[in-house]
């Protein structure tokens, strides 16, 4: 990996973290508004949609958090930024022996439906 993008994932990981950083004070506001609402007002609230809030930026820090964590590797040298010939032609080989299997799989399972409807037409 050269110097521009080492430079380039630094900074991409440094606006992710910051992101994440904002997600955090939203869910943090979020709750603080959705507990002074429910003391204020209790049952009276959708606690579900109150909980249903918090969980989608949660969802989302945990997202970017893994996205930090992939670029991170990138960055380390854990994770390579261009696919291994081998590995993408093996992934090749891989998918057409899954659609063979698949292929068997339904003649298979047709084959059996038949066998069903036949000793149902018997009684």
């Amino acid at each position: 990996m050269d110097g521009e993008q080492y430079t380039r994932l630094t900074r991409r990981i440094h606006f992710l973290q910051e992101k994440r950083d904002g997600l955090r004070d939203k869910l943090s506001a979020k709750e603080s508004f959705h507990a002074a609402a429910w003391a204020e007002y209790g049952s009276e609230l959708c606690a579900g949609g109150m909980v249903r809030e918090e969980r989608a930026i949660e969802q989302e820090i945990r997202a970017v958090e893994g996205d930090i964590e992939l670029l991170r590797q990138v960055r380390d040298g854990a994770v390579p930024l261009e696919a291994d010939p081998e590995a993408v032609g093996r992934l090749e080989e891989i998918q057409i022996q899954l659609g063979r299997l698949q292929d068997e799989k339904r003649d298979i399972e047709a084959f059996l439906a038949r066998i069903e409807r036949a000793r149902s037409l018997l009684g």
